[in-house]
């Protein structure tokens, strides 16, 4: 399973990205697409079988062109995705109001052991770091949402870091044109999907809401 963590982030690789997004508020766009600087790995399954994983540094991957600011998010499992929603309040709003500006991101779900992974190694720092602050993780929840403010992406490169209070997940895209170049020995492209900033606290509920996933063998 491809997976990545560096800087204090972690990530998984595969899905599909959506490719009709247009520009809105709380979003920047373009993005680029330059090279990645990944390693392949060579790996046998229990079977017997050669295949090989991709990893990448998030530091090594270019900022996503566009940027977008959450107050709130909240991810949910569906069918074979896990969907992220990150919330934006209008000017003068408070938590538990209608989000002016809502950011889907799909992923999928074969890749949550390993997401899961790289959450169980980032939360615990995480959540320490709060310890020392004095600030208490309130669980994520569903919140009000304007379905004419939606934003849908999908992405299976996620970075994650924190400074502080500030945190950060950076998401990008490996297609599966790009994916095949590495059986050839080619260096595949990257695409770039968006940055999107949040509080440290509001990540740290955001990965222990992953948790509640399971794995995807099971049913709850």
């Amino acid at each position: 399973m491809p997976i990545f963590q560096g800087g204090g982030g972690q990530g998984v690789v595969k899905s599909k990205q959506s490719k009709a997004i247009v520009p809105r508020r709380g979003v920047v766009a373009p993005r680029g697409t330059p090279q990645s600087a990944g390693t392949v790995i060579p790996v046998t399954s229990p079977a017997g079988r050669q295949g090989f994983v991709y990893q990448v540094n998030p530091g090594d991957l270019p900022t996503p062109t566009r940027q977008f600011y959450a107050h709130m998010a909240h991810a949910e499992r569906k069918l074979c995705e896990i969907e992220l929603a990150f919330g934006q309040l209008a000017p003068g709003s408070w938590a538990g109001q209608e989000s002016y500006l809502t950011l889907f991101i799909n992923l999928a779900l074969d890749h949550l052991p390993a997401l899961l992974d790289g959450a169980r190694r980032l939360l615990e720092p995480l959540e320490r770091h709060l310890e020392t602050k004095q600030i208490q993780v309130v669980d994520t929840a569903p919140f009000p949402q304007d379905p004419a403010q939606a934003v849908y992406l999908r992405a299976n490169l996620v970075g994650i870091a924190f400074w502080g209070l500030e945190s950060v997940l950076d998401f990008h895209y490996l297609s599966p044109w790009e994916y095949q170049k590495l059986g050839q020995g080619k260096e595949p492209t990257v695409e770039q999907v968006v940055r999107v900033s949040l509080s440290t606290a509001v990540s740290a509920a955001l990965l222990r809401r992953l948790f509640q996933f399971g794995e995807p063998g099971d049913k709850g």
